[in-house]
């Protein structure tokens, strides 16, 4: 259980082979935590594609999960899964990881625009929706997430105050526009 812990010993003075020693150690455990990640992704992914139908009928479920194919509920699929290991990792590695929260809510949101930007263009240029593209840009949004956050992860030097409000303010989007949206194709379907 010692890989999703990390120890005190990082807040002692080290020469600087011990430092890089400890920064190589350090890459090889939060990949750990990139794999999981993509895994949760991957699962809600394909858990919602099969049970959304079902789950949406309960109120709470529909705040968290696509009520309709509009783009901005699709975009629940990179969020909330991401947002909810960007707390578990927060809870396990903040004191080691500054910023953790600052580099997951900035990553989250590029990676939001990008696929915003991607299937737009997607569908200005096509014509119309096709859904196999538009999965294939899901992925590879999915992966832009995680190399973003991998790249960022251990040089923040930021605190989590930044990350903490930005991912409070997109969570509250998220709910409010869910209830109430706005009469844009963003929030509608087929848009």
């Amino acid at each position: 259980m010692h890989i999703f812990f990390y120890h005190d010993k990082l807040k002692t003075p080290f020469t600087a082979m011990e430092r890089a020693e400890q920064r190589q150690h350090l890459m090889r455990k939060t990949i750990l935590w990139d794999i999981g990640l993509l895994l949760l992704l991957a699962m809600t992914s394909i858990f919602l594609h099969v049970y959304a139908p079902v789950l949406i009928r309960i109120p709470f479920f529909g705040a968290f999960l696509p009520v309709n194919d509009s783009l901005w509920e699709r975009l629940k699929l990179l969020y909330f899964p991401a947002f909810f290991m960007a707390v578990i990792r927060w809870t396990f590695t903040g004191n080691l990881q500054k910023g953790i929260l600052t580099t997951f809510s900035t990553a989250i949101l590029e990676t939001m625009l990008l696929m915003t930007a991607g299937t737009c263009t997607l569908r200005g240029l096509l014509g119309q929706e096709l859904p196999l593209i538009e999965e294939i840009l899901f992925w590879l949004c999915c992966i832009f997430m995680v190399w973003t956050i991998r790249k960022h992860a251990n040089s923040q030097k930021r605190n989590n105050l930044t990350g903490a409000l930005l991912l409070s303010f997109l969570t509250g989007c998220f709910l409010y526009f869910t209830y109430h949206p706005l009469a844009i194709g963003f929030f509608s379907t087929g848009s």
